[in-house]
């Protein structure tokens, strides 16, 4: 079984985040929801760079062919 990257999963994530988002701005009429919508893409991404910088994302190695 090959090992997948946390990489492999974000667009997922970040898709979902962005769906609620949109869905929370859309029940707030579209006033107030952007900044919280901001602060909150702020925090996801200063997350993932402490998750990088710790060697969290790493990308899979690949067997060089002998």
């Amino acid at each position: 079984m090959e090992k997948t990257s946390g990489l492999t999963v974000l667009p997922h994530f970040m898709t979902l985040f962005l769906t609620t988002a949109n869905q929370f701005n859309a029940e707030k009429g579209g006033r107030g929801g952007e900044s919280l919508t901001i602060s909150l893409l702020l925090l996801f991404f200063r997350h993932l760079n402490k998750a990088a910088a710790a060697g969290v994302y790493q990308h899979p190695q690949r067997e060089e062919p002998g």
